[in-house]
């Protein structure tokens, strides 16, 4: 039996929340080298907990590492999360850059691809109008293939 300690954080975790807040705030930009040194001293803590929560980071998908150049802030690729940029969430972002990595190359579908972008296009449209109910009929409609719902007149 094991017993936790209520609201213990680890370093590790709360380097890594440091990190995502950073990322948030746009402070780390992408391609932006990190360092585990520099982190652990602005952060006080060892470089063990940095490294971990690089680690940790890298997996969900906001770092990359490269054996020669370290740790640094991934580049978005904007192809396939150009809808997700708009909620400026490097969170959701990760959490989306796994879902497709675990589809090895993105869901299945029918429809062609001309038809997939426009669908995009018209998606951006409404929210770069503030159109939040359109934004979110046709989202749904794009991801279920199903058409928008009509209020029927009595």
């Amino acid at each position: 039996m094991t017993t936790q300690v209520a609201g213990y954080v680890s370093k590790t975790d709360m380097v890594a929340a440091l990190i995502r807040e950073l990322l948030m705030t746009g402070e780390l930009g992408p391609g932006e080298q990190l360092r585990q040194r520099d982190l652990a001293q602005r952060f006080g803590v060892g470089q063990t907990p940095g490294r971990e929560a690089m680690r940790r980071l890298e997996s969900e998908g906001p770092l990359g590492c490269d054996t020669h150049r370290g740790f640094t802030v991934v580049v978005a690729d904007l192809g396939r999360v150009a809808v997700y940029e708009y909620a400026h969430s490097p969170l959701l972002l990760s959490l989306m850059r796994l879902l497709w990595a675990s589809l090895h190359g993105g869901p299945r579908v029918s429809r062609t691809h001309a038809e997939s972008a426009r669908q995009h296009d018209q998606i951006l449209a409404a929210l770069a109008g503030g159109d939040a109910g359109a934004a979110s009929a046709r989202t749904y409609q794009h991801i279920m293939g199903a058409d928008p719902v009509k209020e029927v007149s009595g």
